[in-house]
């Protein structure tokens, strides 16, 4: 399970995501190890810097926060009706 915090310093917010569940830590590592290209081809968020806080179990990755909301319902079937499901499939659980 991972955790997902916003930080901020007051004058820029961060996006935190942390995770003490080792299977979850190898899947932000991979991504962490591929960020660039995903940042570059997808515009995903950018990755500043890998978080670890072994000392008590946790690591993941601090990122450029979006703001933006959860996907709900209603925009999960009507983004599932349009020609890009592929796309939205796993984001809306389905």
């Amino acid at each position: 399970m991972n955790h997902s915090f916003y930080v901020s310093d007051g004058s820029i917010q961060y996006h935190l995501k942390l995770t003490d569940d080792l299977e979850s830590i190898g899947k932000l590592r991979k991504w962490h190890g591929i960020h660039h290209l995903l940042e570059a081809r997808y515009r995903s968020p950018e990755i500043f810097l890998w978080m670890d806080f072994s000392d008590i179990g946790f690591q993941g990755l601090l990122q450029e926060h979006v703001g933006g909301q959860t996907a709900t319902s209603l925009l999960c079937s009507k983004l599932l009706s349009s020609d890009r499901n592929h796309l939205t499939a796993s984001v809306c659980g389905v």
